[in-house]
């Protein structure tokens, strides 16, 4: 019995004394790698001395079967101790995807698309304006179908709060109306300065029954047929997207608005 007390306390001691790397390491650990392709990993790169320590130090904080796969940043001279606490509690490294506003639902998702950090296929594509610009962060191989549904969701609760505290004289019926008419005044200018006056023109002509007659629309609306140069009969060719044709909003929002462009509609 005192024999295996000495034991214990020697490895908890040992497990805490500096680590063998050098200078600190990314490493990463694939999805359905077990404990021991894990920790011989470890060895290889360096990390720990010795996998029977590891081993026995698993067992004694009862985390054998609670290392979690993924990728994670180990310091230089890194304890056995420190090295186990990374992974069973999956301190993984965080990477990042940042969303601008004014993109389109095609746009982001080929940006999601384009991560190499992210990992799945995404088959369902979401209506335009249910995605939140920002900056994610996500570890390596996170599901680019749950990244986007996160997207969703905080743009659901966002509109949610700004709709509850909307002015109410809005000629404005929906939160997805309100999040159509951000988005015109998004891409109509990227000056912050000037999102309020022309929220503002907006506004009054839906009050009075206006055309709102906005060429970022019209864009839109020819999608792919748009060569950059928008002409007098693009402002006669009729589509949904036609705010010169059609009266009202267009049917959808026309890119993701920022916070800029909300508040300058709903106040």
């Amino acid at each position: 019995i005192v024999a295996g007390a000495f034991g214990v306390i020697a490895v908890r001691h040992k497990s805490r004394e500096p680590g063998p790397l050098v200078a600190e390491k990314t490493i990463y650990f694939p999805p359905r790698s077990d404990t021991p392709e894990m920790i011989a990993l470890l060895q290889r790169e360096g990390v720990i001395e010795s996998p029977m320590l590891m081993n026995v130090a698993l067992l004694l904080e009862g985390v054998r079967t609670k290392l979690k796969q993924g990728e994670y940043l180990f310091k230089a001279r890194a304890s056995l101790h420190d090295v186990i606490d990374e992974m069973a509690n999956g301190r993984q490294v965080m990477h990042s995807l940042t969303i601008p506003e004014g993109l389109t639902t095609d746009q982001i998702l080929q940006r999601l698309r384009d991560s190499d950090m992210l990992a799945g296929t995404i088959v369902d594509k979401p209506k335009e304006g249910a995605l939140l610009p920002e900056t994610y962060k996500f570890p390596r191989d996170y599901p680019r179908t749950r990244l986007m549904t996160k997207m969703q969701e905080d743009q659901r609760k966002l509109l949610e709060q700004i709709w509850a505290k909307r002015n109410k004289d809005l000629p404005l019926q929906t939160p997805y109306e309100l999040l159509t008419l951000a988005s015109i005044v998004e891409k109509e200018t990227g000056k912050a300065s000037e999102r309020p006056q022309i929220a503002g023109v907006f506004i009054n002509r839906l009050k009075v029954g206006m055309r709102l007659q906005t060429d970022p629309t019209v864009i839109y609306g020819l999608g792919e047929c748009f060569d950059g140069n928008l002409r007098k009969k693009d402002l006669l060719t009729d589509t949904a997207y036609n705010t010169y044709t059609r009266d009202g909003l267009p049917p959808t929002p026309i890119a993701m608005p920022g916070l800029g462009a909300i508040h300058a509609v709903d106040r």
